[in-house]
């Protein structure tokens, strides 16, 4: 395939070394990502810049882009929540795209 991005992108790790453990190598990824949730457990914000500090460290070595690849609030109980419900945090998430080191889909040039 060549119109594709490869995402390496595990959830939670403790260290770099569990973050590589699956790790397909170099050839085979393009960009370094992590999947952080919220589990209301209290520690979300604290564990999400510590993953990504690894994650970060990670991608200098390698040469090599990284993302935050998918985040949220987990066990949305409404159906329709996506379509019909909204959030209450939808103006703070709209202030948060609009930050300059946020890049869109859209805005990305290929």
């Amino acid at each position: 395939m060549h119109n594709l991005i490869y995402v390496y992108s595990p959830n939670w790790f403790s260290n770099s070394s569990e973050y590589l453990k699956n790790y397909p190598g170099d050839a085979c990824v393009d960009i370094l990502g992590i999947d952080i949730y919220d589990f209301k457990n209290g520690k979300f914000l604290q564990n999400a810049l510590s993953n990504l500090n690894f994650v970060e460290n990670i991608a200098r070595e390698k040469n090599m882009l990284f993302a935050l690849s998918e985040t949220g609030l987990e066990n949305i109980t409404e159906n329709n929540w996506w379509t019909d419900l909204g959030h209450p945090s939808e103006n703070n998430f709209k202030e948060f795209v609009d930050k300059d080191f946020i890049l869109l889909n859209q805005e990305m040039q290929f």
